[in-house]
């Protein structure tokens, strides 16, 4: 469950590395919790989104990053920051705040932030369906299909070319561990040097 908050982007990007390297090893499956898109975009093969403590969208990294068919997925790709950008301007935010759970959501728990919503997203609660092989959303709407959907869809679909993060912090990382190796290995010959001075003093030959 977040594993990489409050670390230093060189910490972060060896303790991915390590959990990477442990899922090769040992052949499992894990289970990462993160709000750090770009980490999700790196290390996952299958997502699932969730809002309200429910499941809104699952699929294949690839599939829900170049093809989100949720809205609060899509607010979530268009808030990343673009590295790509050709203008700078204000970051997209949802807008509102996430439901109480303490009471029954009659409807759709997104339904009062969504731009997407339509009259029955008030009273229904979208299940979580087959949009297409092996990619599900709880969405009324289709927003590859959905002529009032299609273009916002399409503009999040291009954000995933921004998260590049994590590539640069394993390169940070791996530059950092070299210079803590040949630091390491300056000190060893500094030390190895001493000794041999010292041995040359104390043990005169024979």
């Amino acid at each position: 469950d977040e594993p990489t908050t409050a670390l230093d982007v060189t910490i972060q990007a060896q303790i991915l590395e390590l959990m990477k390297d442990l899922v090769r090893r040992l052949g499992i499956a894990l289970v990462i919790i993160t709000h750090n898109l770009g980490i999700v975009a790196r290390y996952a093969d299958r997502v699932n989104v969730m809002y309200a403590g429910k499941i809104v969208e699952s699929g294949s990294a690839s599939d829900v990053f170049k093809k989100p068919r949720h809205p609060y997925t899509h607010g979530l790709m268009e808030s990343v920051p673009r590295l790509d950008a050709t203008e700078h301007k204000r970051l997209f935010a949802i807008e509102g705040q996430p439901p109480l759970l303490v009471a029954p959501i009659p409807g759709c728990s997104f339904e009062p932030r969504c731009a997407w919503r339509i009259e029955k997203c008030k009273t229904d609660a979208p299940p979580l369906e087959l949009k297409e092989e092996k990619h599900w959303a709880a969405c009324w709407r289709n927003p590859m299909v959905d002529a009032q959907t299609v273009a916002p869809a399409a503009t999040a679909a291009t954000a995933s070319s921004a998260l590049v993060i994590p590539q640069i912090l394993i390169s940070i990382a791996r530059s950092r561990a070299h210079q803590i190796s040949q630091r390491g290995r300056g000190v060893r010959s500094g030390h190895e040097a001493l000794a041999n001075q010292e041995r040359a003093v104390t043990c005169p030959p024979q």
